[in-house]
């Protein structure tokens, strides 16, 4: 596989309290200036470079690419389950932490539209090379170990990434 993200998940292992607790994490929305939904939310203001699409051709129900998004506070709920079943002196163990449902670029673009009430501007660039079509991660395991499940939606995640973002822009 040559999707930086795919193979994102490897790099934990072997460090630290890390080499006792693994998890994958396909795709955490934070505020990082490369990620789907921080850039849409930045194509919604007037004069942002618009959202580049890459690839409407994707085998899915929109033709664009999907992905497990996972809010930051469902991501750190689950490290501290898993950290106190360690604590406990539990064997090590790795999870996935995601959704186990994906989001297509359209819909975050949705999503991100109806959480600013603005329109995201966009244009469809060629697909890149490497893309899968849909990485979703498989939280059961995680469900069953720790117990966890991811709670917020994809409504959430962008309601929050909006929020954080107009709070920090009226700071600076």
């Amino acid at each position: 596989m040559t999707n930086a993200v795919g193979q994102s998940g490897h790099l934990d292992r072997g460090i630290g309290l890390w080499s006792a607790l693994s998890t994958n994490v396909l795709n955490m929305v934070g505020i990082g200036p490369f990620l789907t939904i921080p850039l849409a939310l930045a194509a919604s203001r007037a004069g942002a470079p618009p959202l580049q699409i890459f690839g409407t051709d994707y085998p899915t129900s929109d033709g664009t690419c999907i992905r497990d998004y996972i809010h930051v506070n469902d991501l750190a709920e689950a490290h501290v389950l898993a950290l106190g079943r360690l604590g406990r002196g539990d064997e090590s163990f790795a999870v996935n932490l995601g959704t186990g449902q994906g989001c297509s670029v359209l819909e975050i673009v949705r999503a991100v539209e109806n959480v600013t009430g603005r329109g995201v501007n966009r244009v469809i660039a060629p697909r890149r090379p490497g893309d899968p079509p849909a990485l979703v991660a498989d939280p059961t395991r995680a469900q069953r170990l720790l117990p966890w499940k991811a709670t917020r939606s994809l409504y959430d995640i962008v309601e929050t990434a909006w929020n954080w973002s107009e709070r920090s822009r009226a700071r600076t």
